[in-house]
């Protein structure tokens, strides 16, 4: 009895740790199954994890080149600008030069103009004088004929110291002629400062004259004719006319223009105050006494003089 109830008891245990083990084994399996679930998502989730990097790196390797690319555009960008703002620099430069030399051309030209008109104003002055000479030779002239005529019947002789005596009278009028076209003609050459001396010679020559000579403000001689005598002194004493001309015309007087004098020795001074560059200067001649000279017989002479004083030679073309 109590081996039946042995092996019933055996028995009923080994069924009880069938019935477990199978329960448990059938529990393992579903739980491998949901592992293997688990897992094959957890894969195809790490694949695409995979892929979306893969994607990423992609994504990243053509944003470098984009900007790369980008980063060359702009160092061109750069250099380009830079190139464009030196460029303009060197413009600005270039049109400050231009716009200095145009206003430095403006007031050339504006000299230039000046000087011209000066110059054909005095050629006017001129021509004037000229005119007034020859009306004064012409009518002088007239007046000769009608006096020749007029003594023609009184014999010979007396005819003859007539006409001695007419000539006597028109010879200053026919000697300021001759000096007046003789000025009006003497040659300039180069027309600059340093070719004064012979400018002076020349109307020494051509006026019959001992001593010509150009003087400034401050009675210092700029130049003499050859031969010339105590420059100094005259330059010197004389410059004392300019100081007398701005009293004139500080009184209200119009300016003077040229003064005749006589010294004690015979000698006859006709000084000449002209214009140049700004500038007055005093023309002074000297020549012996009953020289035919008035105060407007140097007149044809100053354009000349104003012409070379306001030009020097180191600003012309060689």
């Amino acid at each position: 009895m109590m081996l039946v109830t042995l092996i019933l008891g055996t028995a009923g245990a080994a069924t009880f740790f069938t019935s477990g083990f199978l329960l448990a084994a059938r529990r393992g399996v579903g739980a491998r199954d949901a592992l293997r679930e688990d897992a094959e998502l957890a894969s195809a989730n790490l694949r695409a994890q995979m892929a979306e990097v893969d994607r990423l790196r992609d994504e990243t390797h053509r944003l470098r080149a984009d900007e790369a690319k980008l980063a060359a555009e702009l160092a061109g960008l750069r250099s380009t600008a830079d190139a464009a703002r030196n460029y303009a620099d060197g413009r600005l430069v270039e049109t400050a030069a231009l716009q200095a030399d145009t206003q430095s051309l403006r007031a050339d030209h504006a000299r230039v103009q000046g000087e011209a008109q000066a110059l054909r104003q005095e050629l006017t002055r001129t021509r004037e004088l000229l005119q007034r000479n020859q009306d004064d030779l012409g009518a002088a002239r007239a007046e000769l004929g009608e006096l020749v005529s007029r003594f023609a019947e009184r014999g010979k002789g007396q005819a003859e110291g007539q006409l001695r005596e007419v000539q006597r009278v028109l010879a200053p009028l026919m000697e300021k002629e001759r000096l007046a076209k003789a000025l009006a003609a003497l040659p300039v050459g180069r027309g600059t400062r340093d070719r004064l001396p012979e400018l002076l010679e020349a109307i020494a020559h051509a006026g019959g004259f001992g001593t010509v000579l150009v003087s400034d403000e401050a009675g210092l001689p700029l130049a003499t004719s050859s031969g010339a005598e105590h420059t100094d002194l005259l330059a010197g004493v004389w410059s004392m006319l300019l100081t007398i001309a701005d009293r004139v015309v500080t009184t209200g007087g119009p300016a003077p223009l040229s003064v005749l004098v006589q010294d004690a020795d015979g000698q006859t001074l006709l000084h000449r105050i002209f214009v140049a560059g700004q500038q007055r200067y005093l023309l002074t001649a000297v020549g012996r006494s009953g020289h035919a000279l008035s105060p407007t017989t140097l007149d044809p002479a100053i354009s000349k003089l104003e012409a070379m004083l306001t030009h020097d030679a180191w600003k012309l073309p060689a």
